[in-house]
């Protein structure tokens, strides 16, 4: 009777333990809204009553800035030869270069060269010093200082070199601490000044204003001076009058044997075909020819073809002559003449000619 009753009292039990029975290897809590946690810290699982894992709803951390300088090195006197410093206390050294001309090159320990850390003029660079305790620079020309101060954390500030990196190689001077020429390398010549007159030559060793003003009078002198008169023209195309002039047409119908006017002469102005076409309704044989007179009848030159009817160039019936397209001279009569039509017979000749008379 007693084992029953012991049995039916553990399973009373049983029941009425929560869904989410507490894990063996966690804390158990009466609320999780009563936890608190350290930043970045590693913690055992935790739980409420119910059975619930309680979780930090934010975690969040901040890195502090380099805190008031520790303690301040002795400066380091720089040489070509380099020279050693016995590093101040702190786990991170600013070392400054405050020369105002050359440029620092530092490495922590007993030896530096010029292959280092370079510290340029005016700004700094910070070292984690680790097991360290000196730190040694060089220069490559003259001498400069480096100061040292110790402390803890990221440094923060700016520096001429570039905020502190001390890899961006760059001088912050205030306006006019340098003279014209005073800052140039290799090829480059110097800003110069306003009052800079311009270069008398165009790749002058002059500074760069002086440069600019002679360019300026340069394009001045272009934009002002008339075209040099000779065979080169802006915009040149061509001399040709059927490129150029406006064009006239004349159109002809003749049976004659000829010569037939199609152009009357214009005093001494010359004649420029710049189309022809010809149309016969029989066998013949056709010429172009110019001359003086009444129809060409003296000083006859042949254009196309020949002066005399017999010898002209060949047609058959219902044949056609072309020649020309119009934007260029195909023929040209000599000065003070008419263009004629010359044919071996009494076709019906027909056509067209584009021409321009001058």
């Amino acid at each position: 009777m007693l084992r029953k009753l012991i049995l039916a009292v553990g399973l009373l039990c049983a029941a009425w333990l929560p869904a989410n029975a507490q894990s063996s290897n966690a804390n158990v809590v009466a609320s999780c809204g009563s936890v608190t946690y350290d930043q970045l810290a590693s913690r055992p699982l935790t739980q409420d009553l119910t059975g619930k894992l309680c979780t930090a709803a934010s975690v969040s951390a901040s890195i502090a800035g380099f805190p008031t300088v520790q303690s301040t090195g002795t400066p380091i006197a720089v040489t070509t030869g380099g020279v050693t410093g016995t590093l101040p206390t702190g786990a991170v050294v600013v070392a400054s270069n405050v020369g105002a001309t050359n440029g620092a090159y530092c490495k922590l320990g007993a030896s530096a060269s010029t292959s280092d850390q370079l510290i340029p003029p005016n700004s700094w660079f910070a070292f984690t010093v680790g097991a360290n305790t000196q730190l040694t620079c060089i220069t490559s020309t003259s001498t400069t200082t480096v100061n040292m101060v110790g402390g803890s954390g990221l440094p923060t500030g700016s520096g001429g070199g570039g905020g502190g990196s001390g890899g961006g190689g760059a001088i912050t001077a205030a306006s006019g601490s340098y003279a014209s020429g005073a800052l140039s390398s290799g090829s480059m010549v110097d800003l110069g000044s306003q009052a800079d007159a311009a270069c008398g030559t165009d790749n002058g060793s002059c500074s760069a204003i002086a440069l600019i003003k002679r360019g300026n009078q340069n394009a001045t002198t272009l934009n002002t001076s008339p075209v040099v008169a000779g065979t080169a023209r802006i915009g040149y195309v061509s001399d040709d009058p059927c490129n150029s002039k406006i064009k006239l047409n004349a159109p002809f119908s003749t049976s004659s044997g000829g010569p037939v006017s199609l152009i009357a002469l214009s005093g001494s102005t010359v004649i420029y075909v710049c189309s022809i076409s010809a149309i016969t309704d029989t066998a013949i044989k056709l010429s172009f020819i110019d001359g003086t007179g009444g129809s060409c009848a003296s000083a006859q030159h042949a254009i196309w073809g020949s002066t005399t009817a017999a010898s002209g160039m060949s047609l058959a019936a219902n044949g056609g002559f072309t020649q020309g397209g119009g934007n260029g001279s195909v023929g040209v009569t000599t000065a003070a003449s008419a263009l004629c039509l010359l044919q071996s017979g009494t076709s019906l000749i027909a056509g067209n000619v584009v021409y321009v008379q001058q």
